[in-house]
């Protein structure tokens, strides 16, 4: 009898435990890249000439259905050792289009830069005009 009511005891905690632990607090949502750019010193019309082709490139990825939407941001005040100038952000759906974006993105961009050597020197000018501080894919969440 007293082996029963300690596998009863320890049966009430586990459930009440796991009952706990799968509560949800929040429903996920879409998913964001977040790049942040630093301008490196002197190249702000490279870098400048180099972003203005990337609504074109996001615009048809987006007109695929392989983003939601884009959208730019220009910092206006940092204080830190990460200082950044713009930020690039890209929304998509969930993180199973992340994964299709990425393996269908090829077949669009290269319709829109039209060749190979057009894509590297576009790609050249962006690394030779600014370094990328951070990038990051973060998950919207809908709270309870």
């Amino acid at each position: 009898m007293r082996a029963l009511l300690r596998v009863l005891c320890v049966l009430a905690l586990i459930g009440t435990g796991s009952a706990t632990f799968s509560q949800q607090y929040f429903s996920n949502g879409g998913v964001r890249r977040v790049i942040k750019y630093r301008i490196l010193p002197g190249k702000t019309a490279d870098f400048y000439k180099w972003l203005s082709f990337a609504p074109k490139v996001l615009g048809a990825e987006k007109d695929a259905g392989l983003i939601q939407d884009f959208y730019f941001l220009h910092s206006t005040e940092y204080i830190g050792p990460d200082k950044y100038d713009v930020v690039l952000v890209i929304s998509y759906k969930d993180l199973a289009a992340v994964d299709a974006a990425a393996q269908g993105a090829a077949a669009v961009t290269d319709k829109v830069y039209g060749s190979p050597e057009k894509r590297a020197e576009w790609s050249k000018l962006g690394s030779e005009s600014s370094e990328v501080v951070s990038a990051e894919l973060v998950r919207e969440i809908h709270l309870k």
